[in-house]
């Protein structure tokens, strides 16, 4: 069982992706639905795994990924989006990221958990 912190600013993906998360046995520790937020809640809860949405108001995940990553360098960050362009796919692998999923990818994510 993992402990999980899910970024994303879309309440209802939020929610889809904690009862995904739930059913397969692990525990979320956090949410939110901006980069700030999951700086902040990641440096305070420390979790397994960051489940984060890449295009968000404000602090975008891959800016948000980056500056966790200098918090923690083995941060485990997925990244689940609809965003698919290459740019920001491959910006996500040099940052180290576990995975780019597409958000219907849910037995792809807990696969990787």
């Amino acid at each position: 069982m993992s402990r999980i912190l899910v970024v994303d600013d879309s309440s209802f993906m939020r929610k889809r992706i904690v009862e995904v998360l739930l059913k397969g046995g692990h525990d979320v520790i956090g949410q939110a639905e901006n980069g700030e937020q999951a700086i902040a809640l990641y440096a305070e809860l420390l979790p397994d795994f960051v489940i984060m949405d890449v295009t968000m108001k404000g602090l975008d995940g891959v800016e948000a990924a980056r500056r966790i990553k200098k918090q923690r360098q083995d941060a485990k960050i997925i990244f689940m989006s609809l965003v698919s362009d290459a740019e920001i796919v491959e910006q996500a692998r040099a940052l180290g990221a576990v995975a780019f999923l597409r958000k219907d990818e849910y037995d792809r994510l807990l696969s990787l958990l």
